[in-house]
C-alpha cells in the first residue's frame, strides 16, 4: 500500500490508520522483606544456584544472567563487584560496572568461593523459566525481574538519590528507571515529614 501512495495510484494508506491496542505490560511486583525471607529460605532446598542468583539479585539488583561471575571479579578488599550488562554492546564504555559489596554479600561471596571459583555458571533462559517458578510458588507473580524492580526502591525507600540508584543498576535512562521505583503513599509520607516547611514559623 505504501508503494501504491507513492506512485500515486491511491492517496492514502487504509491499513496505516489501523492501530491496534496493546495489554499494558504486567506490573512488577515489589518484595517485602518478608517476603524475600520466605523466598530464601524456600530456594535453601533447591538447587544451590538458585539461592545463589537470588542472594546477588537481592543485594546488587542486577540481571539474571548478570549473576554469572568469576572470583577475579570481586574485590574483597575494595568492597565491589565488577559486573558486566547483559544489554549493552561490547564497545559500549558501560558494558563492564562496579557496585559496593554489601556486608550480608561479602560473607556469602567468602564462603561460596571457598569452594569455586565461579559464582554459577553461565545462565540461560530455561534457568530463568525455572526459577521464576520457585519464586513464584511462593510468592505469586514473583520473579528475578521483582528483585531488580524491589531493590530500585528499596534504594529510593531508603533516600538515595535516583541519580545514585541509576547508578547502581547501570540504567541509562531515567523514564525506564522511574518504572522500577515503586513507592507507595506510606513512602511518599515519609519522605516529606523530612521536607523543610515553607514558612519561617514552626
Amino acid at each position: 500500500m505504501r508503494e501504491a501512495v507513492r506512485r500515486e495510484y491511491c492517496e492514502r494508506n487504509p491499513v496505516s490508520d489501523g492501530k491496534i491496542d496493546k495489554d499494558p505490560p504486567k506490573e512488577k511486583r515489589v518484595l517485602t522483606i518478608e517476603e524475600l525471607d520466605l523466598i530464601r529460605q524456600h530456594l535453601k532446598t533447591r538447587p544451590s544456584w538458585m539461592l545463589t542468583v537470588f542472594e546477588i539479585q537481592a543485594h546488587l539488583g542486577c540481571r539474571f544472567n548478570e549473576c554469572s561471575f568469576s572470583k577475579a571479579n570481586v574485590d574483597f578488599k575494595q568492597k565491589r563487584v565488577l559486573l558486566t550488562d547483559s544489554k549493552r554492546k561490547p564497545s559500549d564504555p558501560r558494558k563492564t560496572y562496579s557496585v559496593p559489596l554489601a556486608p550480608t554479600l561479602t560473607k556469602y561471596l567468602r564462603t561460596l568461593f571457598g569452594k569455586q571459583d565461579i559464582t554459577v555458571k553461565p545462565l540461560t533462559g530455561d534457568d530463568n523459566t525455572r526459577f521464576n517458578k520457585e519464586l513464584d510458588s511462593v510468592c505469586k507473580g514473583a520473579s528475578s525481574h521483582s528483585l531488580r524492580v524491589s531493590f530500585v526502591t528499596r534504594c529510593h525507600q531508603a533516600g538515595i538519590s535516583e541519580h545514585v540508584a541509576m547508578r547502581l543498576v547501570n540504567h541509562s535512562n531515567s523514564i525506564i528507571h522511574q518504572i522500577y521505583s515503586k513507592l507507595s503513599f506510606v513512602d511518599v509520607v515519609k519522605a516529606v515529614k523530612k521536607l523543610p516547611p515553607p514558612t519561617l514559623s514552626h
